[in-house]
Protein backbone atom coordinates (compact mmCIF):
# COMPACT_ATOMS: atom_id res chain seq x y z
CA UNK A 1 0.00 0.00 0.00
CA UNK A 2 1.22 3.53 -0.71
CA UNK A 3 0.51 6.91 0.80
CA UNK A 4 -1.53 7.72 -2.32
CA UNK A 5 -3.90 4.82 -1.50
CA UNK A 6 -5.10 6.38 1.76
CA UNK A 7 -8.44 8.13 2.03
CA UNK A 8 -8.66 11.52 3.79
CA UNK A 9 -8.51 10.99 7.55
CA UNK A 10 -6.67 7.67 7.33
CA UNK A 11 -3.21 7.16 8.76
CA UNK A 12 -0.35 4.83 7.98
CA UNK A 13 3.15 4.04 9.13
CA UNK A 14 5.93 4.53 6.59
CA UNK A 15 7.91 1.36 6.00
CA UNK A 16 9.83 2.12 2.79
CA UNK A 17 10.61 4.82 0.22
CA UNK A 18 11.44 4.43 -3.46
CA UNK A 19 15.13 5.31 -3.45
CA UNK A 20 15.11 6.03 -7.21
CA UNK A 21 13.35 9.39 -6.69
CA UNK A 22 15.76 12.19 -5.67
CA UNK A 23 12.82 14.25 -4.36
CA UNK A 24 12.20 11.58 -1.72
CA UNK A 25 15.59 12.39 -0.19
CA UNK A 26 14.19 15.87 0.50
CA UNK A 27 11.03 14.37 1.97
CA UNK A 28 13.19 12.20 4.24
CA UNK A 29 14.79 15.40 5.55
CA UNK A 30 11.27 16.62 6.37
CA UNK A 31 10.44 13.49 8.38
CA UNK A 32 9.21 10.99 5.78
CA UNK A 33 11.24 8.12 7.20
CA UNK A 34 10.40 4.50 8.07
CA UNK A 35 8.50 4.24 11.34
CA UNK A 36 6.85 7.68 11.15
CA UNK A 37 3.07 7.96 11.16
CA UNK A 38 1.57 9.95 8.31
CA UNK A 39 -2.04 11.06 7.82
CA UNK A 40 -3.73 12.03 4.57
CA UNK A 41 -5.62 15.23 5.35
CA UNK A 42 -7.16 15.92 1.93
CA UNK A 43 -6.79 15.68 -1.82
CA UNK A 44 -7.08 18.50 -4.31
CA UNK A 45 -10.22 18.27 -6.49
CA UNK A 46 -8.36 16.58 -9.37
CA UNK A 47 -6.50 14.26 -6.97
CA UNK A 48 -3.18 16.10 -7.00
CA UNK A 49 -1.54 17.37 -4.81
CA UNK A 50 -2.23 15.66 -1.49
CA UNK A 51 -2.13 17.41 1.87
CA UNK A 52 -0.53 15.20 4.50
CA UNK A 53 0.37 15.54 8.16
CA UNK A 54 3.63 14.18 9.53
CA UNK A 55 5.44 15.06 12.77
CA UNK A 56 2.83 17.76 13.64
CA UNK A 57 3.36 19.53 10.29
CA UNK A 58 1.02 19.71 7.32
CA UNK A 59 2.44 19.86 3.81
CA UNK A 60 1.43 19.17 0.23
CA UNK A 61 3.14 16.58 -1.94
CA UNK A 62 2.46 15.39 -5.45
CA UNK A 63 0.51 12.17 -5.94
CA UNK A 64 3.43 10.85 -8.00
CA UNK A 65 5.70 11.03 -4.95
CA UNK A 66 2.98 9.69 -2.63
CA UNK A 67 2.83 6.55 -4.80
CA UNK A 68 6.51 5.96 -3.98
CA UNK A 69 6.05 6.10 -0.20
CA UNK A 70 5.09 2.63 1.01
CA UNK A 71 3.07 2.38 4.20
CA UNK A 72 1.33 -0.06 6.49
CA UNK A 73 -2.19 1.18 7.18
CA UNK A 74 -3.09 1.81 10.79
CA UNK A 75 -6.50 2.07 12.44
CA UNK A 76 -7.83 5.52 13.33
Amino acid sequence: MTLADLEPGQTGIIHDLDENDPFLFRLAELGFVPGETVELLKRAPMGDPLEVKIMDSAMCIRAEQARRIFIDSSPL
